[in-house]
């Protein structure tokens, strides 16, 4: 079941064991993680290598009547040949969900990004300050109400058109992915994704709608 050559034929079982990719303390991983280690994927297998060989541990030795043939198994070349196979396998497996991961890497800025700041930093350019009014000299003018600021809707618009373009990206994301023997369950990592995508369209949209508000409550107290 190792065997990508098997798992392409149509009468090859199902992947053998079934992973999750999530978002986890700002991280993209999987789980269990398919490194080498402790608890991870690779460890998992030579785990059950090293289980395969206890049935060493099971037969007494003939020739002396005390010990086991364990070491024998352990150096008999067939044996060998067989886990480095395994070995070379996991190495594709691994670079395969490696890249599989990175498809989801590329929207960190997502989470990465502090999204006040960023906020602050679009308010700068996206609030249109009046000009301040020139006074002639030796001329007495009556005093002009200031003009309020105004908001430039068409950079809002465009950052949320950008992040809905990204939400119609995560929604076009396959919820599950067959990797050689893995079945790798996406849906937790892609709900996230959405989840944050969701949280850059409020932001925007929230001020937007708390702007309108109070202008409106401020042009009825008027």
């Amino acid at each position: 079941q190792l065997d990508p050559v098997h798992l392409a034929k149509p009468t090859a079982l199902g992947p053998m064991l079934e992973i999750e990719l999530d978002l986890v303390d700002g991280r993209v991983k999987f789980i269990p993680e398919v490194g080498p280690g402790p608890g991870e994927l690779r460890t998992i297998f030579r785990d059950w290598c090293m289980n395969f060989d206890d049935v060493a541990l099971q037969v007494k030795r003939l020739d002396t009547g005390e010990g086991t043939y364990l070491r024998e198994l352990m150096e008999d070349m067939e044996v060998m040949g067989f886990i480095a196979c395994i070995e070379q396998r996991l190495n594709l497996t691994e670079q395969r969900c490696q890249k599989l991961k990175r498809n989801y890497e590329l929207y960190d800025y997502l989470w990465t990004t502090d999204l006040n700041e960023m906020f602050a930093e679009f308010l700068e350019t996206a609030i249109i300050k009046p000009e301040a009014a020139s006074v002639a000299s030796g001329e007495d003018l009556p005093e002009e109400e200031p003009e309020p600021e105004r908001l430039n809707l068409e950079l809002f618009e465009e950052k949320i058109q950008l992040y809905q373009g990204v939400q119609h990206e995560v929604d076009d994301m396959r919820p599950t992915h067959e990797i050689d023997f893995l079945r790798i369950q996406s849906q937790p990592v892609k709900q996230a994704l959405s989840t944050w995508c969701n949280k850059w369209m409020y932001c925007f949209t929230n001020y937007l709608q708390e702007k309108l508000m109070g202008d409106l409550t401020e042009l009825y107290d008027f």
